[in-house]
This record gives structure tokens, C-alpha cells and sequence, in this order.
């Protein structure tokens, strides 16, 4: 039977006071991207601008340009990463609940480092399979 999957991996963001958040990126292709929120995956797009607004069942689901800070092991940043983001997990949940995705598998895959209060905390990735 044919799938689709969406992967969503935690990530430590700075914020603009220089504090830190947990906030969730996709990992998707674009058909599932547009199926889940709507919206054709947004290029061109400068950090920390929404990218758009999604009504869910519960609350309103806001997509970011997010930039991800990659450290070496001496906590120097050596690359950014950017990418679709949001701080609404459990809106994110509900969302990919009412479109047909239960979630397959979740993971510890890193461990924040560097980011002040967050130091130790565990990153979870989730893979979330819709059937087709």
C-alpha cells in the first residue's frame, strides 16, 4: 500500500533576545508539504518571517523560516541551517492527526549542547506514515 511520510526533527533555535526555544522542522517532500498545510513549500524566505497561518481543529498553527545553529564540539557555531519551523507541537500533532498521519516511530537523535538552560536535553525525531 502506498504512504506518505512527514518527519519532524526538534530543533534549538535562538530567538532574537538570544534566548533559546525547542521548536519542530519537516522533512518532507513538497506533495506531502502542500497536502499537510496548504501552501506550496515557500523559497526566498529570510529568517524569522511566517510564512503562513494554518486554522486546525484546535488553535492556529504559525510556519517560520527557522534557522538551525550546527556547533563543533569546542560550542562554536560552524554552520546555520535554515528551514520551515514551528513552536506549536501539539497543534502540529493535532493537524497531522486530522489528515490521515499517525505517527510510525519516534527517536532521541541528539542532545542539545551549548544553549544554555537547555544543555542536556534530549532532541526527539518523529516519523509520521499516512496511508494512500
Amino acid at each position: 500500500m502506498p504512504q506518505q511520510f512527514l518527519i519532524v526533527l526538534e530543533k534549538c533555535v535562538e530567538q532574537d533576545d538570544g534566548s533559546n526555544e525547542i521548536w519542530s522542522q519537516f522533512k518532507c517532500s513538497d506533495s506531502v508539504f502542500e497536502y499537510v498545510f496548504g501552501i506550496e513549500y515557500p523559497t526566498g524566505t529570510t529568517a524569522g518571517e511566517r510564512i503562513a497561518r494554518i486554522p486546525t481543529s484546535g488553535a492556529n498553527l504559525d510556519l517560520y523560516a527557522g534557522i538551525e545553529r550546527i556547533f563543533n564540539k569546542n560550542g562554536q557555531v560552524v554552520s546555520k541551517l535554515k528551514g520551515i519551523m514551528t513552536n506549536g507541537s501539539w497543534t502540529l500533532f493535532q493537524l497531522l492527526s486530522d489528515k490521515g498521519f499517525k505517527l510510525a516511530e519516534q527517536r532521541n537523535y541528539d542532545v542539545v549542547q551549548f544553549c544554555s538552560t537547555l544543555n542536556g536535553r534530549k532532541l526527539v525525531e518523529r516519523i509520521f506514515v499516512r496511508d494512500l
